[in-house]
């Protein structure tokens, strides 16, 4: 086999592959961009959404407060109406 046969079949495989990477690299790095693009036109969107869930949670905390204020005292009347009941069979 020659030589020159070889060089030039190694050399062709390495600009093949250079340009394999380059290409690759290329593509990589445009995704990239193309990807913060996307997220900062959405980010006035989210934070909007996120206020909003917020806003739901606080709302949320505050009705299960009040339920369990509720609980409370109906627990305590529960409590005092059996009071009652075993004072009157003990009379």
């Amino acid at each position: 086999m020659n030589w020159t046969v070889i060089i030039q079949s190694v050399l062709t495989f390495a600009g093949g592959f250079a340009a394999a990477y380059w290409s690759f690299k290329g593509s990589v790095k445009k995704a990239s961009f193309s990807n913060e693009g996307i997220y900062a036109d959405k980010t006035g969107d989210l934070f909007e959404r996120i206020d909003k869930l917020t806003n739901e949670r606080d709302d949320l905390k505050e009705q299960v407060m009040k339920l369990q204020g509720e609980v409370k005292d109906l627990t305590k009347a529960v409590k005092e109406m059996k009071q009652e009941m075993k004072e009157r069979d003990t009379k």
